[in-house]
């Protein structure tokens, strides 16, 4: 299917670049950087190294080369087709529902947003979405246009609340124009053209195109959370809600021949790759009191892992936590499932430890802290556990 469809990219990067007034990079066309873009691009390295500095990268090498490899895939064999601009994807360590792509071809994701996305055909949507604005030069074109420099300062102090000073840096260090486009998106005419692209990339490399709008679902998932820090472009409800629209009917006027092969969703191997990054997620979701995302999030892993023995731990943490009629016992059932697939399970041995200690039953709650403290090591909590035992055991 690659050979056939491969032969279309450079027709749908013709039709949708028609309109613009730049050239896209891509197959079939030969760009050079004028002056103007060329300063852009060397602001825009200088903000990614900024960002690379700033101590906010998720740091997963394996996870990192992974969704690289899903940019290969949606390139397949034209990426010397997009030269001068080389895409490659990092990993920003935020909850924020986000991702950018900044001009000179780097696209980083939150780990906010990979923590809601559910598949590897979503993925695919969202790299390639943000890979259109850099191989059609949205960024180039918005250098014509007037922009608000409130959205920058908004942004700012977004960053800013993630806590340290180092993020306050990064921040005030980053470009303005870069600030507005991660934040604000670009125009709707932009957005729809990355709609576009992006579907067709993710189709023609044999993803289920379904998955796209099903993507931007789970972002609006996310918007409906009522969570005023969450205004991203990807968390913003009305443009949300714009996108599914957009996407189901821009799939529905895709050949049949195309869809007929374009079938793979990718579940395992996202969640092979991602898993501890969504289980990190849903504990800081716990942490948080943002329980509704963390038991939705808890429920599809069920679904997908049901002997996944951290799933079920963080399940009793979530039930402890929530506190609700029935919680304490349900929490301290699935602690105990998570103990049968894992009797060494660190989050299970330390839940049960904390429920038992709640409920005044300090000799197993000295039993399973005991096994905590012994199993998690160097854990950031492990001397407030020792002291928690050592005052249950009165020395």
């Amino acid at each position: 299917m690659r050979g056939a469809a491969s032969s279309l990219l450079p027709l749908v990067l013709a039709a949708a670049g028609c309109s613009q007034r730049v050239t896209p990079f891509g197959p079939g066309h030969i760009v050079e950087l004028d002056e103007e873009e060329r300063r852009l691009w060397q602001t825009s390295m200088a903000d990614s190294e900024a960002v690379k500095a700033s101590g906010k990268l998720y740091r997963d090498a394996e996870l990192e080369a992974y969704l690289n490899s899903v940019l290969d895939r949606l390139l397949g064999e034209h990426r010397k087709a997009y030269l001068p601009l080389r895409p490659r994807v990092y990993i920003l360590d935020s909850p924020f529902v986000n991702a950018f792509a900044l001009p000179h071809g780097d696209i980083y994701v939150h780990t906010g947003i990979l923590g809601r996305i559910r598949n590897e055909a979503q993925l695919a949507m969202l790299l390639g979405h943000e890979l259109t604005h850099g191989t059609h030069r949205h960024a180039h074109q918005h250098l014509e246009h007037a922009y608000a420099s409130s959205g920058a300062a908004a942004y700012v102090s977004v960053l800013a609340a993630l806590g340290g000073g180092n993020v306050q840096n990064l921040a005030a260090g980053l470009s303005q124009l870069m600030l507005v486009a991660s934040m604000n998106g670009y125009s709707r005419d932009k957005e729809r053209q990355a709609d576009e692209v992006g579907l067709t990339l993710m189709a023609q490399a044999g993803y289920d195109p379904g998955e796209g709008r099903r993507m931007f679902e789970r972002m609006k998932d996310a918007a409906d959370s009522k969570d005023r820090g969450w205004n991203f472009y990807y968390s913003t409800h009305p443009k949300m809600s714009g996108r599914m629209e957009s996407c189901a009917e821009l799939v529905g006027r895709m050949s049949p021949e195309l869809l007929a092969e374009a079938k793979d969703t990718g579940v395992d191997r996202y969640l092979n790759a991602a898993l501890g990054l969504i289980h990190e997620e849903v504990e800081r979701h716990i942490v948080q009191g943002k329980y509704k995302l963390a038991t939705e999030t808890l429920a599809f892993l069920a679904g997908a892992r049901p002997q996944d023995a951290k799933t079920w731990a963080y399940r009793g943490d979530l039930c402890r936590a929530r506190g609700e009629p029935g919680d304490q016992d349900q929490a301290r059932r699935a602690y105990e499932r998570a103990l049968e697939l894992n009797p060494r399970e660190p989050v299970a041995l330390r839940g049960l430890g904390l429920l038992y200690l709640r409920q005044g039953n300090n000799q197993d709650a000295v039993r399973y802290l005991q096994a905590y403290a012994d199993e998690a090591g160097t854990a950031p909590d492990v001397p407030f556990i020792r002291q928690t035992i050592q005052r249950l055991k009165g020395e």
